[in-house]
């Protein structure tokens, strides 16, 4: 959220709240794959011996409406459960266990999860849509949890779907873009529209933005900003690896599916944790 204290910013925070709301990580859609049968083989509880998680205790039970229901109690004073200041000393979420063939893939629903401190305040949730993990038991009797390579990730579903007709509602495309690249088009879009106003037009144009004391400051600002966005070097390649690890989050039910089956190893490659049976 962009928080404004007069209209003189009006289209800068409009185009930057944009961005924000798409910079989300979460993906849109969930998995179409059936519950995995190793899903009971989770119930009961579990410590992390390796990775962010060690020393944290998961206890996996049946949740109430379905799935699984994750709760996780944290060890104290480790600077991984430092958030913002305050201890991070427990977590809840649901999840549901899905199977393909070998391939087991928690998928946690964001919107329930929620990070609570010492004195069970809460620290935020994950917001909407969900999360992956590859699970998988090692011979020894622990689990393996991989997390995505999402660099990685959006380079094989680009690979995969390039020339494949797959299309996308443009709006979340375009929300994909950088910052620098929004607001540039923002600013690109204004100068076409008003270079051909009179002046007392683009003025009433302004003032229709929003109530303002301030018109002229405002013209001007946005005169500044253009000028400021034609000046503006970026890094293209940069620009495409976001692009790319973005639009992937926006991928239907069935083509995220197709890239996680067909390209386990190399997508689910990101960070590991390893638990055993307490």
């Amino acid at each position: 959220m962009v928080h404004n204290g007069g209209s003189g910013q009006t289209l800068v925070a409009i185009g930057l709240c944009a961005v924000a709301v798409a910079g989300c990580g979460n993906f849109e859609n969930p998995l179409i794959w059936d519950e995995s049968p190793a899903a009971n083989d989770l119930l009961g509880s579990w410590r992390g011996i390796e990775g962010d998680e060690a020393g944290s205790v998961v206890v996996v039970s049946r949740a109430r409406e379905k799935g699984l229901r994750f709760h996780i109690t944290y060890p104290d004073g480790t600077p991984a459960t430092v958030k913002e200041g305050k201890y991070k000393h427990r977590a809840e979420f649901r999840a549901d266990l899905l199977g393909l063939g070998s391939l087991t893939v928690l998928q946690i629903e964001a919107s329930t999860y929620e990070e609570y401190d010492d004195d069970e305040k809460s620290l935020g949730s994950a917001g909407s849509g969900y999360l992956f993990r590859r699970l998988k038991p090692s011979p020894d009797g622990s689990l393996t949890v991989r997390r995505l390579d999402r660099p990685v990730l959006g380079q094989v579903a680009e690979s995969e779907f390039a020339g494949s007709g797959l299309h996308m509602d443009i709006d979340k495309v375009h929300g994909c873009l950088g910052a620098d690249l929004r607001t540039f088009a923002l600013s690109r879009a204004w100068k076409a529209f008003t270079e051909k106003l009179d002046a007392d037009l683009k003025v009433e144009v302004v003032a229709a933005l929003g109530e303002t004391d301030s018109t002229d400051d405002l013209v001007r600002e946005l005169g500044n900003l253009v000028d400021r966005f034609d000046q503006l070097d970026i890094d293209p390649y940069q620009e495409l690896a976001r692009l790319r690890t973005c639009v992937v989050r926006h991928l239907p039910s069935e083509s995220l599916g197709q890239v996680f089956s067909s390209h386990a190893d190399r997508v689910f490659a990101g960070g590991l944790d390893r638990y055993v049976r307490q």
